[in-house]
């Protein structure tokens, strides 16, 4: 059986009345694939199949909010995108931070 998990959405970008639901779920799925990351490279069918949209308006989507600068789309030729929200990255980045800090104590005591 697969690993379920679920994904979180920051009420800053549900309560946000210009993006459509559509766009709050393709932002939900890269920033729960991105996770503790810096990034994540799904392709356009994966986002499709956790989404349950098409491949087509995912890569709508996906177009739009590289277009309101939601979030950032690395392309690199011949391979899947690379993609980072950017909520998602402050998280990681405060956490990393955090686990360096409480190294530190540790290595101090």
């Amino acid at each position: 059986m697969a690993k379920r998990g679920y994904i979180l959405i920051p009420d800053e970008v549900t309560e946000r009345t210009d993006l459509a639901p559509s766009h709050k779920i393709i932002l939900g799925v890269i920033g729960r694939l991105q996770g503790d990351k810096g990034s994540c490279f799904p392709s356009y069918e994966h986002l499709a199949e956790k989404s349950g949209m098409s491949r087509r308006q995912v890569m709508r989507v996906v177009s739009d909010l590289r277009t309101r600068k939601e979030m950032t789309v690395l392309r690199t030729p011949y391979q899947s995108n690379s993609y980072a929200v950017h909520w998602a990255t402050a998280r990681a980045l405060r956490k990393k931070w955090a686990i360096a800090a409480s190294q530190k104590k540790a290595s101090a005591a």
